[in-house]
């Protein structure tokens, strides 16, 4: 397979972008390679319930966040959250059955009949993964969407301020799906 090179003299990604890129997807990956870890630690399938519960807990505080940072209400919902969590848990069940069933073609595979302390840190860490490269990511992200965007006003700004004399398009004349149409002679 191969990758499609820019063109030379293309700009790159700023590093800032790369990095954010990859905390968001460290922020999402964190809880199938938990799944991956439960299987091969043998731990119970009660345990894929928990991730679900937090994985869901977590998309709410980030679409409260979003919601925040946009400043607007967060809309979250008792169906949506019902879904979400069915949604996960059943992808968690079918990564997990695929990975056991894979393991037991090469040793003895037992599951763990219930939850131990072992658990929780196997809950505990992903979901503190999550969190806080999603944190990170978000804070890299939005200092630089907010430099930019106090930038660009500023040199909006200092183009509408620069130029007061001058006279507008639409003071000339008429514009139309953005062509300037001249005003007829004698009009005003």
């Amino acid at each position: 397979m191969t990758h499609p090179t820019p063109p030379p003299g293309a700009p790159k990604p700023p590093a800032w972008l790369k990095l954010a890129a990859v905390l968001k997807a460290i922020s999402i990956l964190a809880f199938p390679v938990a799944v991956i870890a439960a299987a091969v630690m043998q731990r119970s399938v009660l345990l894929l319930g928990g991730f679900a519960l937090v994985m869901v807990l977590i998309g709410a505080i980030q679409r409260n966040a979003t919601a925040a940072a946009l400043g607007q209400p967060a809309e979250i919902s008792l169906p949506r959250l019902i879904t979400g969590f069915a949604l996960r848990f059943g992808a968690m069940v079918g990564l997990f059955i695929v990975l056991v069933g894979i393991f037991a073609l090469f040793r003895e595979t037992t599951l763990a009949r219930g939850l131990a302390q072992i658990d929780a840190l196997l809950v505990i860490i992903p979901a503190a993964i999550a969190l806080g490269a999603d944190l990170l990511s978000r804070r890299i992200f939005g200092t630089h969407v907010q430099a930019a965007s106090e930038s660009l006003q500023a040199a909006m700004n200092q183009a509408a301020g620069r130029a007061p004399n001058t006279r507008n398009a639409s003071e000339d004349g008429e514009i139309i799906e953005g062509e300037v149409i001249a005003p007829k002679p004698g009009e005003d």
